[in-house]
């Protein structure tokens, strides 16, 4: 039986065999994962952090402000054209990537909405859950994605270090 000292029996009352177990167990693990995820997706966190959020495309209004044919009010994203230090790590839901201070220090946010604000990269990452159903943290019509990817940006104008800024 290996490690695991406690066996599955079925409606019987039978020892179900190990392989038959193992597939019961990793099904319970999955459904517990989609568990989580669908209490992560259905909570509101009331404090100052805004996930998740469900975008509805019956609200969504266009700002005529953002027709500006001279992009002076368009939200500006300046990044490195090249990228290297850089280490991915495997999170076991996904991949995340945190940015070199050296590499962080050429990316910008700037613009748009921001109010005169300076944002910086971060990290940026990407989780997806145990099916091709769940696995986005935020929704469109409600609707759940298998994956969802966040560059995560700090408010420089505000703050000195991306940890007070995002804790």
């Amino acid at each position: 039986m290996g490690a695991n000292c406690t066996n599955i029996v079925n409606a019987n009352n039978n020892i179900v065999d190990d392989n038959d177990q193992k597939n019961i167990r990793k099904k319970r693990h999955n459904n517990e994962q989609q568990q989580q995820q669908l209490l992560l997706l259905n909570s509101v966190d009331t404090g100052q952090r805004q996930s998740p959020i469900d975008i509805d495309t019956s609200l969504v209004e266009m700002n005529s402000e953002l027709n500006d044919l001279k992009r002076t009010k368009c939200l500006k994203i300046i990044y490195p054209k090249l990228m290297s230090n850089l280490i991915i790590q495997n999170t076991g839901y996904g991949w995340k990537l945190d940015l070199p201070d050296m590499v962080a220090a050429k990316t910008e946010l700037i613009g748009g909405p921001l109010k005169g604000h300076i944002y910086r990269m971060w990290q940026f990452h990407c989780h997806w859950g145990p099916n091709i159903n769940i696995g986005s943290e935020h929704t469109v019509n409600k609707r759940s994605y298998s994956a969802e990817l966040h560059f995560v940006h700090w408010n420089t104008s505000l703050y000195n270090d991306p940890e007070i800024a995002l804790h």
